[in-house]
């Protein structure tokens, strides 16, 4: 378990530092398409090369956009990858003392746990062997 645990967390923070990464790209590049538009604001020569520059400044705003949703995007994504960091924890820390509970549970709650943990059983009586699976109750985490 302790194994497991140290896996998650390894890769929580795998994935902390990859979406820090990727936000301060995002977060740089939008600047320097801010810096851009504004140089191209200057004053414009002509019709075509202001129309020329329209464009520009337009493919760079919408640039912007899509980073700025991208940012929002991984912060969401930050957020919840916290919370799910959060339950593992709240978890590991009460199936430490699962015997416990489990003494206190009715043997309703005790079959509806297991209900809820064991996906299929399967009996081999031929070869005295019994099959469990269990259903996945993994976090969603890339």
């Amino acid at each position: 378990m302790q194994a497991d645990r140290s896996a998650f967390e390894d890769r929580c923070l795998e994935i902390k530092h990859n979406i820090s990464n990727e936000k301060r790209k995002l977060k740089s590049s939008t600047q320097e398409r801010k810096a851009l538009i504004e140089q191209l604001k200057k004053p414009l020569p002509d019709d075509l090369k202001k129309q020329q520059l329209t464009e520009q400044i337009e493919e760079h705003s919408a640039q912007i956009g899509e980073h700025q949703t991208r940012i929002a995007d991984l912060q969401a994504k930050l957020k919840h990858l916290e919370g799910e960091q959060t339950n593992q924890l709240w978890l590991a820390e009460s199936l430490q003392n699962f015997d416990a509970i489990w003494q206190h549970m009715t043997a309703i709650n005790r079959n509806r746990l297991i209900a809820l943990l064991v996906k299929d059983v399967r009996l081999d009586e031929r070869n005295d062997a019994i099959t469990v699976t269990l259903a996945k109750l993994a976090s969603n985490i890339p």
